[in-house]
């Protein structure tokens, strides 16, 4: 039975393959597939150029703006390093001013201090005396 259908097939075969038609249509299939073979290779050439220019695009914007944060930021740590550097300044001379007055303020309290105990052994203590009221309680 296999052979049977084998020999059916390779008959049909030769009588599709010796009529003009077939031949004729097979012929603008392979035509076409040509076609759309070189179809394919320029569609896909142009895509290849486009997302090429596309990715040097991207490429180019990030290098940009990676030399843009790049830059703002070493701005910003000059900026950070000079204001610490005058903040510490501040604070050194605030520290040195204070030093100054306590040193100034201490020499007056000894000074004071000095006036008062010349003062007070100069004059003798005086004692007050309190005046005692007697109150008289009315007789009703």
């Amino acid at each position: 039975m296999e052979s049977w259908l084998q020999n059916m097939k390779t008959k049909l075969s030769q009588q599709i393959s010796k009529n003009t038609q077939v031949k004729k249509m097979v012929g603008e299939l392979n035509h076409l597939n040509k076609e759309f073979a070189a179809k394919k290779t320029q569609i896909n050439s142009f895509i290849n150029v486009e997302k090429d220019k596309t990715v040097k695009q991207a490429q180019t914007k990030y290098n940009s703006l990676m030399k843009q944060i790049n830059q703002t930021q070493k701005q910003l740590d000059k900026d950070v390093r000079k204001t610490v550097a005058q903040i510490k300044k501040s604070a050194w001379e605030i520290e040195k001013n204070l030093e100054s007055y306590k040193d100034k303020l201490v020499a007056q309290k000894n000074k004071v201090e000095k006036q008062f105990s010349a003062l007070s052994k100069k004059s003798p203590k005086k004692t007050t005396k309190k005046k005692v009221r007697k109150t008289t309680a009315k007789s009703v």
